[in-house]
């Protein structure tokens, strides 16, 4: 069927006269095949120009060829054209095709024309494409603006003293309860041990050179409200002349936040109630907690890990804060570090087994708590440390209690820092 529905449309292209292709030598349309409705009438239908008989079996008059489609016949005779059985066409007709050509010619300048609408729309690309090349250039322009900001380096500043002040810390030796936290026993006490991690050799530190805390300002601008803050609890630092050289360590641990500063007035003030005190006299803890005074600057509360001789101590609602040295600052003095441990995550913290008197303990056996006792995560009871003032009416008791009514302790640790060389990322 399909080869006839091509004999049949060959037969129509060549009885118009019409040639495979336009003037201009664009293809012809092709003839939907669907318009055949895709039979031939086969039933002897006769034409209705010239009584000329269908060709499917009939005759063809004066050569003339009649074609019946969907019913209506369409005969080509010398130029009659006559569809569907309706309006019959005169030899006129050939001269209204013949008149219609022209029109397809005609067509063709407006293809040339449009293509001359395209051509000139090139330049207008061509243009385009300059503007973006300038926009390129303009952002290479920029390009410097940007490099010259991401040049400036960030300025560190390595802790060089710390002293925990509150809670204290206490251990029964042999008889007796003792605070370790300043003065040693057997040979140990907290701030003891801080000493000797982070001060070198050369500043009578001792051989491990261990605690790399660096305040990394991004950038420092003690004179702008706020700039980033980096603290690197383990920074990777090498003792020099003058300053020291750090850089990030091999796994950085650090804690980002933001520095408020203000170039007069306090920045931090200790609420008494927090900084608890012993029984007896003296009664406040030596040394106190620092204050600190513009120029200074203090952070965003956050959770901070402080490490203290091994004891590693998850605080929240943790702040820095310190006064600015110098100018240019070369030093952070009066610093504090403050935070909340809850009474659970005390008792969670295992000392290190190598730590002398309280190796293997939890934490919270070794801070005052008024002789209280709490429970672990694993449900463990653990009692709470012992009095060093020794009468049981006199309990001393550092912990606090936040608004919503968790328990724990309230923890200050007074630190210096000086200025450092800082390399890396």
């Amino acid at each position: 069927m399909q080869s006839r529905k091509r004999i049949l449309v060959a037969i129509l292209a060549g009885a118009l006269g019409v040639s495979g292709c336009s003037d201009e030598g664009a293809p012809l349309p092709e003839v939907d095949a669907a318009v055949l409705d895709g039979q031939v009438q086969d039933d002897g239908s006769t034409a209705q120009d010239d009584g000329s008989t269908a060709q499917d079996g009939g005759t063809a008059d004066e050569g003339g060829m009649a074609i019946d489609v969907d019913g209506g016949a369409l005969d080509v005779d010398g130029g009659a054209l006559d569809v569907d059985g309706g309006m019959p066409v005169d030899d006129g007709g050939v001269a209204l095709q013949d008149a219609g050509a022209p029109a397809m010619d005609a067509g063709a300048p407006v293809m040339d024309a449009g293509a001359a609408v395209m051509d000139a729309g090139a330049p207008a690309m061509d243009a385009g494409a300059a503007a973006m090349d300038a926009g390129a250039a303009a952002t290479d322009a920029g390009a410097p603006a940007a490099d010259a900001g991401a040049v400036t380096p960030p300025t560190g500043f390595r802790i060089t003293n710390l002293d925990l002040v509150s809670p204290r810390v206490v251990v029964v030796p042999l008889i007796g309860c003792a605070d370790v936290t300043q003065m040693p026993i057997a040979g140990f006490s907290v701030n003891d041990s801080l000493d000797t991690a982070i001060r070198p050799m050369s500043a009578g530190g001792g051989a491990t050179y261990s605690l790399h805390v660096v305040n990394l300002f991004r950038p420092l601008a003690p004179g702008a409200p706020t700039s980033g803050l980096d603290i690197h609890l383990n920074a990777a630092c090498m003792e020099s002349p003058t300053p020291d050289a750090c850089m990030a360590g091999a796994m950085p641990d650090f804690v980002r936040t933001v520095a408020n500063s203000r170039a007069t007035g306090s920045c931090f003030a200790p609420v008494a109630a927090d900084v608890n005190t012993r029984a007896g006299t003296p009664t406040a803890y030596a040394p106190t907690v620092n204050s600190v005074a513009g120029p200074c600057f203090v952070t965003d509360e956050g959770l901070l890990t402080v490490t203290l001789s091994g004891i590693a101590i998850p605080l929240t609602r943790a702040r820095v804060s310190a006064s600015y040295s110098g100018s240019p600052v070369t030093g952070l003095v009066t610093g504090v570090v403050t935070g909340f441990l809850s009474e659970r995550a005390a008792a969670d913290v295992i000392l290190p087994a190598t730590l002398p008197l309280v190796g293997g303990d939890s934490l919270y056996q070794h801070l005052q708590a008024g002789g209280r006792t709490t429970t672990n995560t694993a449900g463990r009871s653990i009692a709470s440390g012992c009095n060093v003032g020794g009468a049981r009416s006199a309990f001393e008791d550092d912990a606090d209690t936040l608004p919503d009514g968790t328990r724990g302790f309230w923890f200050f640790l007074n630190f210096q820092a000086e200025r450092v060389s800082w390399s890396g990322a």
